[in-house]
């Protein structure tokens, strides 16, 4: 094989590279890793927010009256 075959082999390799990332670059394509990294953060903050949500609703109310009074002041 010549050395200019075997350079545009190279450049068909480069340009077939070019073109695939142009084509993801225009369908969108975003990486699944920040995506699994968000999921697996809120997932569980949610699941907490459902299953103790009452409690902590309940537990802020009862701070929030020991504080304030009957017409909403704080008390001192």
């Amino acid at each position: 094989m010549s050395t200019s075959t075997k350079q545009q082999k190279k450049m068909g390799l480069l340009a077939k590279m070019q073109k695939k990332k142009a084509l993801q670059l225009q369908r969108g394509e975003m990486p699944i890793g920040p995506i699994l990294i968000i999921a697996l953060i809120v997932i569980p903050l949610v699941i907490i927010m459902v299953v103790f949500g009452g409690e902590v609703a309940d537990n802020f109310n009862e701070k929030a009256d020991a504080v304030l009074d009957a017409d909403g002041n704080i008390e001192r």
